[in-house]
């Protein structure tokens, strides 16, 4: 996804008041630290975000 659309999603989901659901098979995962930052980036932008892992965390993630 391009910087631009991503803005402007991000943009649509904090004026509208949905919730935003990324579904991991493992989170966090030291491997992929690249989706902590953007879990963190959307918290950040203060977009209501959930969070889900469909194994065992492996790791810790502190926002």
């Amino acid at each position: 996804m391009h910087s631009a659309e991503r803005n402007r999603e991000t943009a649509v989901a904090e004026s509208s008041g949905f919730t935003m659901v990324y579904l991991f098979t493992t989170f966090p995962k030291s491997t992929e630290t690249f989706m902590q930052r953007e879990v963190r980036a959307m918290l950040a932008r203060g977009v209501n975000l959930r969070v889900y892992s469909l194994l065992d965390q492996v790791g810790d993630f502190m926002v």
